[in-house]
């Protein structure tokens, strides 16, 4: 069975968890301390393997240890997650365009903290949703072409100048 928006949503969560998870750490064990997790306040559950603790963790300290790493767009793609991570959690749905959207920007974080193997994932979901799209489309286009051939057409014994 073919996986939907909110499930794609939910496994590149997951891979971006997994990716980012040692890079925070590290960096936040450099700027505050072995027992980092406990210094930063986010407003919710301390688990280094949780994207939306690692995620806050990265806003809340973005000054003082990751600005100098990941500039601007990496701001920009943490505060997007965030947003979408908290969509997903709330179970809203996923368009497409939405789910593409979220798996694009994971896999530009991943790539960003050097997190290969996950972002490499994601990319292979990305290639799958899109495939799947087009192929979707493909059989809109079919259908409404065979729809539009048979417009027109006589249908039954009615129009074919048939005597009774």
């Amino acid at each position: 069975m073919a996986d939907t928006n909110n499930e794609r949503v939910g496994k590149a969560l997951s891979l971006l968890a997994q990716g980012l998870a040692p890079f925070v750490d590290r960096e936040c064990a450099k700027a505050l301390g072995p027992d980092w997790e406990t210094a930063i306040d986010v407003n919710g559950p301390v688990s280094k393997t949780d994207s939306q603790f690692l995620l806050r963790s990265m806003l809340a300290e973005w000054q003082r240890v990751f600005r100098p790493i990941l500039g601007y767009s990496g701001r920009s793609y943490v505060s997007e997650l965030i947003e979408a991570r908290n969509r997903w959690a709330h179970q809203d749905s996923f368009t497409s365009d939405d789910a593409y959207r979220t798996l694009d920007t994971v896999e530009r974080l991943l790539h960003e903290v050097s997190a290969g193997e996950q972002a490499a994932e994601v990319g292979r979901m990305k290639h799958d949703l899109q495939r799947r799209r087009y192929a979707e489309e493909a059989r809109r286009v079919t259908r409404r072409q065979g729809a539009q051939a048979l417009e027109g057409m006589p249908s039954g014994i009615f129009g074919r100048g048939v005597r009774s």
